[in-house]
Parts: C-alpha cells; sequence; structure tokens
C-alpha cells in the first residue's frame, strides 16, 4: 500500500509541474525562461526532480515486496542510491545556472524546498 501512495505521490506531483511547465519543459538543465514560483513551484523547486524519485522509491519497494529476492533488493537499493544522487546532480547544475543568470533565484531557493 505504501509503494503504490508513493507511486501515486510522485506521478500526481510530476503530472501537476510538467502542466505548470509547458514548453519550458527540458531533459538537460536550463535556466533560460525565467523562474516560475507559483502553483507547486511555490513549494518545490525541482518538483520535477523530486516526484520522478518518489516513483522509483514506490517502483522498487513495490518490485521488492512483489519479488521479494535479495539479490534483487541489493540491485534497487544501489539503483535508487545511483539515481536518486544524479537527480541531486541535476538540480545543483540546474541552480548553479539559475543563479548566475537571475540574482533573484537566491531568495526564491531560501523560500522553498529541494
Amino acid at each position: 500500500m505504501v509503494a503504490l501512495i508513493l507511486i501515486i505521490l510522485g506521478y500526481s506531483i510530476m503530472l501537476t509541474a510538467r502542466f505548470q511547465l509547458k514548453d519550458r519543459f527540458s531533459i538537460k538543465p536550463r535556466a533560460e525562461k525565467g523562474i516560475i514560483t507559483n502553483g507547486i513551484y511555490r513549494v518545490i523547486r525541482h518538483p520535477v526532480y523530486l516526484s520522478s524519485s518518489i516513483s522509483a522509491i514506490g517502483v522498487c519497494f513495490y518490485s521488492s515486496i512483489l519479488l521479494n529476492n535479495a539479490l534483487l533488493n541489493i540491485c534497487l537499493s544501489l539503483f535508487l542510491a545511483v539515481y536518486i544522487s544524479m537527480q541531486i546532480f541535476r538540480a545543483k547544475k540546474e541552480e548553479k545556472k539559475m543563479i548566475e543568470k537571475y540574482a533573484e533565484y537566491i531568495e526564491y531557493k531560501k523560500k522553498t524546498i529541494f
């Protein structure tokens, strides 16, 4: 049940963020079209990165319960560690670009979570 809640929560945040981003969404971090500070971005700076991590945790947790295999659990744990580290790296890279381009991003960063 917890795994499904994490998956649904993650995808809900993702869809909300993607809807709000519209044409600003990009696979590569960029800082070309200003800072979004309303909607979900009023609370979370990187809802796409956060939501994909939450969903990945849910999927791995669900797979772990469903398949109940020790080796798989180790592999899923390693996958999550790498995946979440990559999302944090991407967020920091994006923040660096945003700070370079928009001085007000520093203040925005103080008012929000990840």
